[in-house]
């Protein structure tokens, strides 16, 4: 399971390569996989209002809470990813070929653990945004205005944020 210091490298990293991009089309092999897992875009019916709200929309910054990748788009809408215990979020080209998604150049993303890719954000620049979870327990949500805090009121305090000691 990714600790918070993975969680907080990727989102940086994500912010200074998504930032200010688009989502131009959203694609996921998740939905109805298991009745007990489905929550989030795992079902159908979300996933369809899921992909309705963000497609178009253009994505002003990454942030983190807990450990979770927070996707802040225009308006009041944030993406959620959770990564759970096997996934992790990678950044390239990739390409849809013979039923399932590949990175179009050689090097890291070829990684044999990279393989398991569920969910696929086509970006206004050409690349994508893929989450691969080898054991599909990763969550996506989409949070709508005050719905984000409400997700997190629980949590801790942040150790990153200037007032912790």
């Amino acid at each position: 399971m990714p600790e918070l210091p993975e969680v907080e490298t990727t989102r940086r990293i994500l912010d200074e390569k998504i930032k200010n991009l688009f989502i131009k089309d959203v694609w996921t092999d998740y939905l109805g996989k298991s009745a007990k897992y489905s929550m989030g875009i795992k079902d159908p019916k979300y996933f369809s209002n899921f992909k309705k709200k963000i497609l178009g929309k253009k994505i002003v910054g990454v942030e983190r809470r807990a450990k979770n990748v927070l996707i802040k788009l225009v308006g009041d809408a944030t993406i959620l990813i959770h990564m759970k215990m096997t996934g992790h979020l990678l950044y390239g080209n990739y390409i849809f070929e013979k039923g399932k998604w590949i990175p179009k150049k050689e090097g890291a993303l070829k990684d044999p653990y990279n393989r398991f890719v569920h969910l696929v954000f086509s970006l206004s620049n050409g690349n994508k945004l893929v989450l691969s979870d080898a054991r599909k327990f990763a969550k996506v949500l989409l949070l709508i205005g005050d719905k984000c805090e409400e997700e997190f009121c629980e949590t801790g305090p942040e150790p990153l944020e200037i007032g912790f000691s």
